[in-house]
């Protein structure tokens, strides 16, 4: 298993190889930088739970492929606050990733690594990542 391509104009897939995510988790956000896939944040969700805790499952993990290198996954920068089902806005060309929303139980917190800033001056919870 692996990444998959979805060719719209010849309405075929195909397979890119990849292997799967370093870290297993449902509920989380991708986004594409040029050739530069990013998976993060969502939750590691067990089977057994109440769905009214599953919010606490949530993880700030952070991982990237390059589909024009290959490769493997590569761990990065967590996202400062675990979130699930977030919506991200990629703008490549200020290469900023802005990620808005998203099921957590912690406010909003300072970015902990340098590449995160943190968008408070707007309402509700956002970041945005720079390459």
């Amino acid at each position: 298993s692996g990444l998959t391509r979805f060719e719209p104009r010849s309405c075929s897939w195909s397979d890119v190889g990849g292997g799967v995510p370093r870290f297993a988790r449902d509920h989380f956000s991708a986004a594409l930088f040029g050739s530069t896939l990013l998976l993060a944040a969502g939750r590691d969700s067990p089977r057994e739970a109440n769905i009214a805790s599953i919010i606490r499952w949530t993880v700030p993990l952070v991982e990237t492929y390059d589909l024009s290198a290959g490769g493997g996954w590569l761990a990065s920068a967590p996202i400062p606050t675990p979130r699930a089902g977030a919506a991200y806005i990629a703008d490549e060309a200020s290469g900023v990733l802005i990620v808005i929303g998203g099921e957590s139980t912690e406010s909003l917190s300072a970015p902990s690594c340098p590449s995160w800033a943190s968008l408070a001056h707007r309402q509700g919870e956002a970041y945005l990542v720079r390459e």
